[in-house]
């Protein structure tokens, strides 16, 4: 889901929080950790917009009656999170 780049800053922001982990790692952890009620309203959210210019795009998501803008990229004929959650 997310770039190479954005894969690897990702873990870089979590490694004090986590240790020496993978991006799934990662991503494992801190759903399991996220209180049920913020995961079900994460599982609800949509995507509301979709703006595209050549290989990059931006998705704005609604989650909970909050709109977040984030940033795409084609990278190798798919569309990949091109920002760490919480740049």
């Amino acid at each position: 889901l997310l770039t190479p780049a954005t894969r690897r800053q990702f873990v870089e922001q979590v490694r004090d929080d986590l240790g020496d982990v993978t991006c799934e790692q990662a991503f494992a952890q801190l759903a399991e950790a996220s209180p049920q009620d913020e995961r079900r309203r994460f599982a609800q959210a949509q995507v509301v917009d979709v703006s595209v210019q050549g290989d990059a795009a931006t998705a704005t998501i609604r989650v909970g009656g909050r709109s977040n803008s984030i940033p795409l990229q084609r990278t190798e004929g798919r569309w990949k999170i091109a920002s760490a959650p919480g740049q």
